[in-house]
């Protein structure tokens, strides 16, 4: 069974709608890390973005429910190495319901398996940070009931180091342990592929809409103006 010795986790200071949070820990490898089979297995509410050691490696939670939670299982072994690994993901709590989500409890579970055997588990020791660069809170602008919040996002602010916190172990989930009711992600991931080339071919902007009303109805009833590049 997965996750035999992970532990929910939170920072129970970001438990808002639109939060986002920011989970740390380490490992150290054997020797044999490159060859062996190296599994990493996650889920969270609501969506997630996996580093290790600066790489990236994943995202997208699959949507699931509060009573029926799926996780990914991750081949990364490429991503890997004898010594020190760091792990690093950013968790969206989502917090408030839409078309496309029902809302649940924030929180992150994780572990990672070498030959079958259980290295790391998410635990009080991972440590929980609120993300700097995406703002947080409810007056984040909705595009839609059906899409939920926009974000804002200041790519110039680098992740924390100060004021770093252990995460919260969860104690009150809905069915005592989620792990009883968690399985395998029934469809398979999408496949990342190498970036295409690509360059601007229109460009413009909107404007002239009602600012009071919800930014996906803005957006349909603006004036649109564009150009076309070279």
């Amino acid at each position: 069974m997965a996750f035999q010795l992970s532990k929910w986790i939170w920072n129970n200071d970001c438990t808002c709608p639109s939060s986002y949070v920011d989970f740390s820990d380490s490992f150290t490898a054997p020797a044999d890390i490159i060859s062996g089979k190296n599994i990493f297995r996650i889920s969270c509410d609501s969506d997630y973005a996996l580093f290790i050691n600066e790489k990236f490696v994943a995202c997208g939670q699959y949507s699931d429910y509060e009573d029926l939670k799926y996780y990914d299982e991750l081949d990364v072994g490429e991503f890997v190495a004898e010594g020190e690994n760091r792990i690093f993901i950013t968790v969206y709590y989502k917090g408030t319901s839409t078309s496309t989500y029902r809302k649940g409890k924030p929180g992150l579970i994780f572990e990672f398996l070498h030959n079958d055997e259980i290295i790391l588990a998410s635990s009080e020791k991972t440590t929980a940070v609120k993300n700097p660069a995406y703002e947080s809170g409810a007056d984040i602008e909705m595009v839609s009931g059906q899409l939920g919040y926009s974000f804002r996002y200041d790519s110039r602010i680098k992740p924390a180091t100060l004021n770093i916190r252990y995460a919260d172990v969860l104690s009150d989930l809905p069915d005592g342990d989620k792990t009883h009711s968690i399985s395998p992600r029934p469809i398979k991931k999408l496949d990342m592929l190498p970036p295409k080339t690509a360059k601007i071919h229109a460009y413009g902007s909107f404007s002239g809409a009602d600012k009071s009303g919800p930014m996906g109805a803005r957006m349909m009833s603006a004036a649109l103006s564009f150009e076309r590049s070279n």
